[in-house]
């Protein structure tokens, strides 16, 4: 029986939109291009995640990767807040499963930059009854440990858990540690796997 349920935030509870965040950018598409390469679709996001650097370090090690767009670089940084948007459904599903007995959790890789510029856009954690945040706890899926640091802290019995994430190697890094998985497509895609678990929340 499924007593909890754990989100991934991204492209599950909110809209990670960093091509919307390039396209509200005055550069020109040549320059975009250069961009999302450098940041968001680099292997230093991953940094980002996990935040153990300051923000300026964080900052200087994706300028590595295009210095010769630097300027630019800076000014999407300051501006990441624009690639997350609040989907409609998020509030009203973690409301619903919490009416309907559930314990709903988050687990998610995110990096602190985004989140202290995002405000009260990220306000919907406070609805959960907890969760980690990669950059609170220098770790991020699908490393193990920040699974088990999630179970542990929270007390949760895996078996009796489902975890909902947009990512295949964190769905399968979830299964290896015993928990009910379901690999996000899209909202109500999402839903029915919820319910063939015998968890409704619609």
């Amino acid at each position: 029986m499924i007593e909890t349920v754990i989100f991934d935030i991204g492209n599950v509870l909110v809209d990670f939109c960093w091509k919307n965040c390039l396209e509200r950018m005055p550069f020109d598409e040549e320059t975009k291009q250069a961009l999302a390469k450098a940041m968001f679709l680099s292997a230093t996001w991953a940094d980002m995640d996990r935040s153990e650097k300051p923000d300026e370090e964080l900052l200087d090690l994706l300028i590595a990767n295009a210095p010769e767009y630097e300027s630019e670089i800076r000014t999407v940084f300051e501006h990441l807040d624009l690639s997350v948007k609040l989907y409609d459904f998020t509030i009203p599903w973690i409301r619903k499963l919490k009416e309907n007995g559930h314990r709903v959790y988050y687990l998610s890789n995110f990096p602190r930059k985004t989140f202290e510029l995002l405000g009260h856009t990220m306000d919907f954690i406070d609805e959960m009854d907890g969760g980690i945040l990669s950059f609170r706890v220098k770790l991020i899926k699908p490393e193990k440990e920040i699974y088990q640091a999630l179970l542990e802290e929270y007390r949760i019995t895996p078996q009796n858990a489902v975890f909902l994430d947009d990512c295949a190697a964190n769905v399968e890094a979830a299964e290896s540690l015993g928990l009910h998985t379901i690999l996000v497509e899209n909202h109500g895609q999402a839903v029915n796997e919820l319910e063939k678990l015998g968890v409704y929340s619609e």
